[in-house]
This record gives C-alpha cells, sequence and structure tokens, in this order.
C-alpha cells in the first residue's frame, strides 16, 4: 500500500452522488407539498425510493463483485441524470412517486459499487476508507441539502442541476481513475487485509441493527421535515436546508471521530453511550417542541446517525463475507427506508410529538436487539471455554 498513490479524491463520488439524492429527494417533497400533497403522500415519495433501493439491492447480492463495481457506478450515474431531468417536468404527485422509484434503483447501483471497490481505487486501508467513506457521503447529504434549500427558489431545470452535473462529474471522475489504474499494479491496498477481516459474526449483526434503525428514522425524517419545518413550524425552506446541512455534518464528522477509537470496534459499552444519545435528543425534541426541540433532535439524533451508519459498514467490510454482508448493508437501507417514511408519517400525523416518541421507540428497540446479540456472543464465549477446560 505504501508504494501505491492514495487518491483520498474519489471519495468526492460519493459525497456527489449523495448531493443528488438528497437534491432530487428534497426537490421531490417541497415540490409535492406545493402540488397538494400531505404527510401520507410525502411518505409514499420516500417509501417508493426504498422499494426501488432495496429490491435493486437484494438483486445485486447475487451479482455484486469487485470487478463489476465500476460499470456498476456509471450505469447509475446514467440513470441519475434520465431521473433528474424527469422530475424537472414533472406535474403531478403519482408521476414524483414514480420517479422516486427510479432514483433509488439507481442508486443502489453506485453504492454498493463503491463500497466493494473503495479501499482499492484509494488504495488505503478498510478502517480509513470507512471513516472518509462516511465522512464524504454523509458531507454530499448536508450539501446537497444546503444548496438545495437555495436552488428551490429557482425553475426546476435549476434545482435538480446538482444531480445532472455531479453524474456528469462522476462519470468523469470514473473515466480518470480507470486511466490511472492501468499503470498501477493490480494488487490493492484492500487485499493486503483479506487474511486479517474479523469473522466476528455477533458485531455484523449488531451493526446492521444499528445501520437499520438510522436508516429508518433517517428515511422518514429526509422526507418529513419538510412537513414539520416549513408546514408545522411555519420555517423557510432555507432553514430547513440548514437543519438538514447540520444533521449531516454531524453524521459525517462523527465517523472521522471514531476511526481514532479503533481499539473499542469489538467491545460493546460505547453502544450504550450511542443509544442515550438518541435518546436524549427525542426526548429534548418532545420536551421543547417547536425549532429549539427540532435543533436538539437534529444535533443528538445527527450524532447517533453517524455512530450506526460507521459501526454497520466497518463491521460488514471487516467480515470474511463482505461482498454478500455489503450488498445486505443495502438491503436493510433500502427496506428501512420503505418502512420508515409511512411509518413515521402515521406517526406524524397524529401530532408532531408522536413523530419524536416513535423515534425514541425505534432507539430503544434497536438497543435492546444488540445487547440480546452480545449476550448470545458472550454466553458463546463461556460455553467454548467450558469445553476447551
Amino acid at each position: 500500500m505504501e508504494n501505491q498513490k492514495r487518491r483520498y479524491w474519489v471519495y468526492l463520488f460519493p459525497a456527489v452522488m449523495d448531493m443528488a439524492v438528497v437534491s432530487l429527494g428534497f426537490f421531490a417533497t417541497v415540490r409535492a407539498i406545493s402540488l397538494g400533497g400531505g404527510p401520507v403522500l410525502l411518505g409514499m415519495i420516500g417509501t417508493a425510493w426504498g422499494l426501488g433501493y432495496s429490491l435493486t439491492s437484494l438483486l445485486l447480492t447475487r451479482l455484486a463483485h469487485a470487478e463489476r463495481s465500476v460499470f456498476f457506478m456509471q450505469l447509475s450515474a446514467v440513470g441519475f441524470i434520465l431521473v433528474a431531468i424527469a422530475m424537472a417536468l414533472a406535474r403531478s404527485v403519482s408521476f414524483l412517486v414514480i420517479l422516486s422509484w427510479w432514483s433509488g434503483f439507481w442508486c443502489s447501483f453506485f453504492f454498493v459499487g463503491f463500497q466493494l471497490s473503495m479501499a482499492s481505487l484509494a488504495s488505503l486501508s478498510t478502517d480509513i476508507s470507512v471513516a472518509a467513506y462516511n465522512f464524504s457521503w454523509s458531507v454530499g447529504f448536508a450539501l446537497g441539502s444546503l444548496a438545495e434549500g437555495v436552488l428551490l427558489s429557482h425553475y426546476p431545470s435549476v434545482a435538480v442541476s446538482p444531480a445532472v452535473i455531479g453524474s456528469l462529474g462522476i462519470l468523469a471522475g470514473l473515466w480518470l481513475v480507470q486511466r490511472s489504474r492501468v499503470k498501477e499494479p493490480s494488487d490493492s491496498a484492500g487485499g493486503k487485509s483479506e487474511g486479517q477481516r474479523a469473522t466476528r459474526r455477533s458485531f455484523v449483526l449488531i451493526g446492521w441493527i444499528g445501520l437499520a434503525t438510522v436508516a429508518f428514522i433517517g428515511s422518514g425524517f429526509r422526507y418529513l421535515l419538510p412537513e414539520i419545518a416549513v408546514r408545522r413550524f411555519s420555517l423557510s425552506s432555507s432553514t430547513t436546508g440548514n437543519f438538514f446541512f447540520l444533521f449531516f455534518l454531524l453524521q459525517s464528522v462523527v465517523g472521522l471521530f471514531l476511526h481514532r477509537l479503533s481499539r473499542w470496534q469489538y467491545r460493546f459499552h460505547h453502544h450504550l453511550g450511542a443509544t442515550f444519545l438518541g435518546l436524549t435528543g427525542c426526548w429534548l425534541a418532545f420536551s421543547l417542541q417547536g425549532k429549539t426541540g427540532l435543533l436538539a433532535f437534529v444535533i443528538f439524533m445527527g450524532i447517533y446517525s453517524g455512530y450506526g451508519f460507521y459501526y454497520g459498514v466497518l463491521y460488514s467490510l471487516k467480515s470474511s463475507l463482505s461482498a454478500r454482508d455489503i450488498s445486505i448493508n443495502e438491503v436493510l437501507v433500502g427496506v428501512t427506508g420503505v418502512v420508515g417514511p409511512l411509518f413515521l408519517a402515521a406517526a406524524l400525523k397524529k401530532a408532531t410529538a408522536s413523530f419524536f416518541l416513535a423515534c425514541a421507540l425505534l432507539v430503544l428497540t434497536a438497543f435492546l436487539l444488540q445487547f440480546s446479540a452480545w449476550l448470545k456472543k458472550a454466553e458463546g464465549s463461556v460455553k467454548k471455554g467450558m469445553k476447551e477446560e
């Protein structure tokens, strides 16, 4: 790895792609509100995205391979350009729902492909790759939200421009990577650590539970925040974009911080601390209500979300079945993206406070499941030690 040129710039790819994802999602929800769509219809936009993403990721569990990763990303970029153009022309909520499904479909190809090849593309170790990846895609969400909050006041063709320009940039960047890799050894940075990958399946399960939980909450938050902020609290679209920006910025920084605590990777106690932060955010949002409560929720849940995504990807990439486990990660993201917006939309329809209570219930349930998985691992270790004696 030391003899290879490190390409940190390839982590611009997930940042740019998530700028496209969040900009189209934000555009679709605000557009749907202007067309008369309520919380349930807004939830359906998020559900359609999750359905397209999960079904495609499920298919890719059998097709995913590092050799196909670049093609997957190229295909995704072309598909996103077409979806963005169609969204700019959309004049009904039902059409936006259909296009959201296609957005999830193409998105899956990109993120499965990138995760499988990112260590090789950048010539970095798995730990650093996951930290950089978490930082990158989260920053993409943050910047996309901030930019879209401003662009929404312009024509639809301008509002969807981040998706079009970003996808063209990804295609150009992939061409540069392929061209430069021709002169480099085929051996990748990630290949050297293959024999050192952790096989602790209980922690892979713990990571999946955490990832599914933050994806569940995040998908609902992403599609329902405009309803809470704009319609319920009478905040502007630019302020809503700022909340999105803060949420994903915190999520991105957490991954870089956790990379420094590598000695804790396979210890359970820190998952309890993350749960406490998540529950605190929900409690403050429920208690304070209004702009202040929403800000508290954004801060604490942003940190909790970054935690869940980091360990979900890390445990899967370090497993002995990384290609399959990474695809399962994306299936979980997609499935929770189907259920999350509808579940949280139903809670929000009852009352704003019900939305925050539902999020707290999800965080607590996730911890209990993680604790159960860890206890089974501990019991298995004790039984193994007794047999050896």
